[in-house]
């Protein structure tokens, strides 16, 4: 959802403790904890870069005179063979298992008299491309180098490493990602090349024969739909849409614009939004269901609304071969809330990611939605520039001063006017009162409009109707010199709405006249219609070269991340929804910043998500009883699933509110890369789980996890029967001491604890006091511990029963 754009030349603005007593244990066999350094160290590599060797590989050069006999004893003593041997002197490629370690064999070849030195077999990229469209410098978004962006300085990486994924791929036709939004201007510069054509509607005149030459439903849809209008023209006069499908797939290095995260992927134009950038559920489940009929393997859905659709979410379901990349919302809630969810982001789907939005300093945008249950991962969101669509607004009129000679009026019964009864100014048939029987008037700017040039004219006006019966109508008229009128909409009835109507029919005349016509019959009158905020918007069919604009949104994440799905399966063409979410998921970067607002509390990550990403889980208890263990437990894997056995996995904590994790030891992962590790947490600790990376897979990172301390409490009382007018006299002692603090005897009501007595905690926790029961009975007594600091939650004692006789 984009809810702030800014317009590159143009003055537009549009709204927008160290810690105590630590246990670890394993929960699993065989692992083990560990305080070594994992295998292969050397070849680990910081989360988000490429493993630097060649697995099974290494290079060897031996001393100078060394005999071929010898140096196959070399070879054979590092249980290696030889795969090539180089003209250079004395330099062979040596290769062995795969499962074995490069450090190891490095190491055994170099220990050897004949080698001279052994080292891996490094790999070496092109160094990424930088496109040279002109403005991609202020797409901090791809690449981040710490420029000012509108004004502000970025942190250098706080980017999606957009280059260093083009260096492996920078996408293919062959991918198409559905923007369902407010329309695609499909003859961008930048985008026109790259917009999806439907094959089964296209050559022999099947785009406007009026046929569903392929039987989909749809008659000439041959660059997709718009269920808004109902036509085969998804035109975007808003610009929110073209915005989104600059951001996934402009296209990129043709010395023009800016660039996509993919270069060269089809975009599907699937208009559901109208003009103010509303629509309806029903053209959205259409829309969702014809993306996924018609092959998009990606669907971009940067919307949101608080209402669960069983639609949306059956056409969702309905398309299992695409994933949908849905906005977060940007109420700046929590998604997870039943008081503020937002769809489609909250449908559970597996085929659904939902994402929320960074700034040029990697933190939480403070406009964006957020959930560790609901929303996935974040993606660049503040200040995006993209593509705009050369929208021209070739008339307006808000009716703030005297119409006179501006405006026309004739007809029978012509009481046509400009009224402020309603405060402000406005257009009605009727001034002051109702309409007459037999009317028959009209009211039409006195000039005419010149659409020369121009294409998708629309003419929208807000609305006010009271119309007495069936029979009373408002007309909407145009016409080409005036000789002749066309309805383009008749309406009745009562109501308020923002009216859009076609003009298309009159695009590119220079003569084009339009009216607003009131007929009555002689039955009964009513107040008439209302009418403000008229303005005609086209398209222009000529680019200035300035349409770009800056959005700002949880609608601008959401491409990113679509976009990256699309290089994705460009590289990966044979991999499984599963897969590709995965890839986006496990190769985000985690950021502490996003800890606990996430899923992953990572944000998106191009370059590892077209490596070879590892998913590394965590998950913990949320509270722990002071003095007793927790279990953390998870699972290392690759991105399609497959279980990493036997890998070194460090065990990271730092205390909630501190910025900087530490180690807290080792552990290795067990049979299908699961593990368990217990750990005895003194106060509120974050947990993460780190991989350090080998020869065959990245680095990874947990999410982070949050697991808060509640305090116990004893309970002791010195009698349990007692007489009337005796006092109950009781004990006991919370942990962690928490001396000066107040703890509470509380007695059951029979409806709920209600206090009756507080006693102070004394230097080692403990507290004593004494209670006069009112009168006979028995009485079921707690002590309650409120949570003394952030550190530590509530603590409540065990219950203890005295009979008052």
């Amino acid at each position: 959802m984009g809810d702030v754009r800014r317009a590159r030349g143009r003055s537009e603005m549009v709204v927008p403790g160290v810690l105590l007593g630590v246990l670890l244990s394993l929960g699993i066999a065989p692992a083990a904890v560990t305080t070594t350094a994992p295998q292969d160290q050397r070849s680990a590599t910081p989360a988000g870069e490429a493993r630097p060797f060649i697995p099974g590989e290494v290079v060897v050069r031996y001393r100078a005179g060394i005999p071929t006999a010898a140096r196959g004893a070399a070879r054979l003593a590092a249980r290696s063979r030889l795969a090539k041997a180089f003209p250079s002197a004395g330099l062979e490629l040596v290769r062995f298992s795969a499962e074995s370690s490069v450090a190891a064999a490095v190491a055994a070849l170099e220990r050897r008299p004949e080698v001279l030195y052994a080292e891996p077999n490094y790999r070496y990229r092109a160094t990424a491309d930088v496109p040279d469209d002109p403005l991609f410098g202020d797409l901090w978004g791809l690449s981040n180098t710490g420029q000012a962006v509108v004004g502000v300085a970025g942190t250098p990486g706080a980017d999606v490493d957009a280059p260093g994924a083009w260096a492996l791929t920078t996408g293919s036709p062959d991918v198409v990602v559905a923007v369902v939004d407010t329309g695609v201007d499909v003859d961008h510069p930048d985008l026109a090349s790259n917009i999806w054509t439907n094959p089964g509607e296209m050559g022999d005149g099947k785009e406007s024969n009026g046929r569903d030459d392929d039987g989909n439903g749809y008659a000439d849809d041959w660059r997709g739909w718009d269920w808004v209008s109902g036509d085969n023209e998804p035109r975007d006069l808003h610009g929110h849409g073209t915005h989104v499908a600059g951001t996934i797939a402009a296209r990129g290095n043709d010395s023009s614009g800016v660039a996509g995260v993919t270069w060269s992927s089809k975009i599907m134009p699937l208009r559901v939004l109208d003009e103010s950038g509303s629509g309806a559920n029903a053209d959205i489940a259409a829309a969702f269901a014809y993306a996924g009929a018609m092959g998009a393997r990606v669907v971009n859905a940067s919307f949101a609304g608080p209402d669960l659709s069983q639609a949306m979410a059956d056409a969702i379901a309905g398309a299992p071969a695409s994933l949908f990349v849905v906005a977060a919302g940007n109420e700046g809630a929590n998604n997870d809330s039943p008081s503020t969810p937002s769809y489609p982001c909250d449908h559970v789907a597996p085929n659904l990611v939902c994402v929320a939005a960074t700034d040029q300093r990697d933190r939480l945008a403070g406009f964006s939605n957020y959930g560790t249950r609901s929303v996935d991962l974040a993606a660049p969101g503040v200040m995006i520039l993209s593509a705009q669509p050369p929208i021209v607004t070739a008339y307006t009129e808000s009716f703030d001063a005297d119409i006179a000679g501006r405006w026309v009026t004739g007809g029978t019964n012509d009481t046509w006017d400009r009224t402020t009864e309603a405060g402000g100014g406005m257009l009605t048939d009727s001034p002051g009162g109702e309409y007459l029987d037999g009317t028959d008037s009209w009211a039409a700017p006195a000039a005419d409009l010149d659409l020369s040039g121009l294409i998708g004219c629309r003419l929208r006006y807000a609305l006010s109707l009271d119309l007495d019966g069936g029979a009373d109508r408002l007309l909407v008229e145009a016409s080409s010199g005036g000789a002749e009128w066309s309805e383009i909409t008749s309406r009745t009835g009562a109501g308020t709405q923002t009216v859009s109507d076609d003009l298309s029919a009159f695009d590119g005349r220079p003569d084009v006249r339009f009216r607003f016509r009131l007929v009555s019959d002689g039955s009964g009158t009513a107040d008439g219609a209302h009418l403000d905020d008229v303005e005609v918007r086209c398209l222009s069919t000529s680019y200035a070269g300035d349409e770009y604009a800056y959005y700002s949104g949880t609608s601008m994440t959401a491409p990113h991340v679509a976009g990256v799905a699309a290089l994705v399966w460009a590289r990966f063409g044979a991999a499984s929804v599963a897969e590709v979410r995965n890839r986006l998921l496990c190769g985000a970067e985690p950021l502490d910043g996003l800890a606990g607002k996430t899923v992953t509390g990572a944000r998106l990550s191009a370059l590892r998500a077209l490596e070879d990403p590892t998913c590394l889980t965590l998950a913990a208890p949320a509270t722990v009883v002071y003095g007793r263990a927790a279990t953390l437990s998870g699972k290392l894997s690759t991105a399609d699933a497959v279980g990493l056995a036997g890998r070194v996995l460090t065990i990271r904590q730092r205390p909630y509110g501190a910025a900087a994790f530490s180690s807290l030891g080792t552990v290795v992962t067990g049979s299908g890369g699961t593990w368990s590790v217990a750990v005895k947490p003194a106060k509120r600790t974050v947990y993460r789980v780190t991989f350090a990376g080998a020869s065959s897979v990245l680095s990874g990172a947990s999410p982070a996890r949050t697991v808060q301390v509640r305090t116990t409490v004893s309970l002791s009382v010195a009698d349990t029967t007692l007489r009337l007018g005796r006092s109950v006299s009781f004990s006991g002692r919370v942990g962690p001491a928490h001396a000066g603090k107040y703890v509470r005897l509380e007695r059951w009501t029979g409806s709920s604890w209600a206090q009756v007595k507080s006693a102070k905690t004394g230097s080692s926790g403990g507290f004593s006091g004494t209670w006069k029961p009112p009168a006979r009975g028995t009485y079921r007594l707690r002590i309650r511990f409120p949570a003394p600091d952030a550190d530590h939650g509530q603590g409540v004692s065990g219950r203890r029963d005295v009979r008052v006789s």
